[in-house]
C-alpha cells in the first residue's frame, strides 16, 4: 500500500476517533440535562482514539521500511551492474553524488584533464560539484586529484573548443565570460586570449582546493601527469581502506564534435584496475603542483611574459 494513503488513513483514523470522544463527552458533561450514554459508546470512542494512534505508529513504521528497502534495491542495482549515466554534462551531477557519499577517512581519487570538468558546459552543476569536493576535504575525507600537464591542457582545451565554430561575442562566451569577470582581471578579445582566460581559471580552481582551514584532516593533493597522451577514461572513485566502493567513468569525445558518454559502477575488478591506474600515475608517473597549476597563464592574462617569477606558486619536481 503507498505510505501516503496509509498515512492519510492513519490520520483520519485519529480525527474521528477523536471527534467522536468529544461528542460523547460532551453529552455527559455539558450539556444542560446529561443524556444518557451506554457504555459501549464510550468504549467505542476509546477504541477509535487507541486505533488511531496505533495506525500512526504502524504507519511510520512502514515509512521507516519503505525508505530502507529503497535503499536496499539502490545499493543492489549498483553492485549488480555497471549502468550508464547519460551523455556529456548530464553525467556531472552524478559525479557529485559519489562526491557526497564519501565519508570521513575515505578517499576520493580522481584522475581528469581539468580541474573545471564542466565549469563551461553545465557551470551550475559544476558549482555543486566543485563545494561537493571542498565539503568532503572539511569532513575528512582523502581527496587527491591527478589532472594534464601544461602542454596537454592547453592543447586540449584548444581542441575541445574549436571542435566547434568559436565566436568571442558568442552569448555563450559572453556569458561565460562575464559569470567569472570578477575572479579572472582582463576580459579576452580573441581565441587564445579565452585559451588563456580558462587555464588562469584552473588556477583559481587549484587555489580553492588547496586552501586548509585549520579544522581540516586532509587537504586536498593535485597532481600533473608526467605525460596524459594514454588517457582514454576519466574517472571518480571513492576508495575505503584498501576497498574501492564505487567508480563513475567517463570517455570524453570532445575533438570530435562528439560528447562523450559516462558509466557508474561496483564493479570490483573494474574497480581494481582504475585504482591501480591511479596508483601507478600517483606514484610514478605525475609532478607535484604549488600553488598555481599553471602559472604561465596567470601571466599571460596579467600581461606579464609567460615565463615571468610568481611568488603564487610553481610547479613543483616529482
Amino acid at each position: 500500500m503507498n505510505d501516503r494513503l496509509v498515512a492519510a488513513t492513519s490520520w483520519v483514523a485519529l480525527v474521528f476517533g477523536f471527534a467522536f470522544f468529544v461528542y460523547v463527552l460532551r453529552g455527559d458533561l455539558l450539556e444542560p440535562v446529561p443524556t444518557p450514554r451506554p457504555v459501549l459508546d464510550h468504549f467505542l470512542a476509546m477504541i477509535a482514539i487507541v486505533f488511531g494512534i496505533v495506525a500512526i505508529v504502524y504507519e511510520r513504521k512502514l515509512h521507516r521500511g519503505f525508505e530502507n528497502q529503497k535503499k536496499e534495491i539502490n545499493d543492489i542495482v549498483l553492485a549488480v551492474h555497471t549502468r550508464y549515466l547519460g551523455d556529456w554534462p548530464d553525467h556531472l551531477r552524478d559525479i557529485t553524488s559519489l562526491v557526497s557519499r564519501a565519508g570521513a577517512d575515505d578517499e576520493l581519487l580522481i584522475l581528469v584533464d581539468h580541474i573545471g570538468y564542466g565549469h563551461y558546459s553545465a557551470p551550475d552543476e559544476f558549482e555543486k560539484y566543485i563545494d561537493g569536493l571542498e565539503s568532503a576535504r572539511n569532513r575528512g575525507v582523502t581527496v587527491r586529484l591527478l589532472v594534464y600537464p601544461e602542454n596537454e591542457a592547453t592543447t586540449g582545451a584548444k581542441r575541445q573548443f574549436a571542435a566547434a565554430p568559436f565566436s568571442i561575442d558568442s552569448p555563450q562566451v559572453q556569458a561565460y565570460l562575464s559569470r567569472y569577470s570578477s575572479i579572472i582581471s582582463g576580459r579576452p578579445t580573441d581565441f587564445d586570449g579565452f585559451i588563456s582566460f580558462a587555464l588562469d581559471l584552473e588556477n583559481y580552481f587549484c587555489e580553492r582546493l588547496l586552501f586548509k582551514r585549520t579544522s581540516v584532516k586532509h587537504p586536498v593533493e593535485i597532481r600533473t601527469l608526467k605525460q596524459a597522451g594514454d588517457e582514454d577514461a576519466f574517472f571518480w572513485m571513492c576508495r575505503r581502506g584498501n576497498t574501492e566502493i564505487e567508480v563513475v567513468f567517463a570517455y570524453p569525445k570532445f575533438g570530435s564534435g562528439r560528447r562523450g558518454h559516462a558509466f557508474i559502477s561496483r564493479d570490483a575488478h573494474l574497480m581494481d584496475e582504475f585504482a591501480s591506474r591511479f596508483d601507478r600515475k600517483w606514484n610514478f608517473d605525475s609532478n607535484a603542483v604549488g600553488l598555481l597549476l599553471y602559472p604561465w597563464a596567470r601571466h599571460v592574462v596579467a600581461g606579464l611574459p609567460a615565463n615571468a617569477s610568481t611568488t603564487g606558486g610553481v610547479q613543483g619536481q616529482p
